[in-house]
C-alpha cells in the first residue's frame, strides 16, 4: 500500500526509528513494520497518529499521496528502488 510507504520515506527523510515513531503513535513497531511494508493497512485512528507524529496535517499526508501517485516515479516507490532525496524532490520538501 502506498500509504505505508509513504510513512516509511517519511519517517526515513525525519531519521526517526520505527521503534520512536511507534511509540509517540501509541502502537507497537511490528504494527508501524507492518503497515510500512504493506501488510496490514492500520486503523484510521492509528494512520492519523502516525501522520502527526512525523509532523503532518492529515491533509498534508493525502495532498503528498496525491503528488507521489501522479508522479511517474510512483512505481519506483512502491518497489522501494527510489532514494530519499528523490521522493523528496516529488513532493516539493526541502
Amino acid at each position: 500500500m502506498l500509504e505505508g510507504k509513504v510513512i516509511k520515506y517519511l519517517r526515513q527523510a525525519k531519521s526517526l526509528t520505527q521503534k520512536d515513531v511507534a511509540r509517540k503513535a501509541g502502537m507497537s513497531s511490528v504494527g508501524l513494520c507492518e503497515i510500512e511494508k504493506g501488510k496490514n493497512a492500520g486503523t484510521l485512528g492509528n494512520l492519523k497518529k502516525l501522520v502527526k507524529v512525523l509532523g503532518l496535517k492529515y491533509s498534508e499526508f493525502w495532498a503528498i499521496i496525491e503528488a507521489v501517485e501522479n508522479s511517474k516515479k510512483a512505481n519506483k516507490i512502491l518497489k522501494e528502488e527510489l532514494s530519499i532525496i528523490e521522493f523528496l524532490k516529488i513532493i516539493k520538501i526541502k
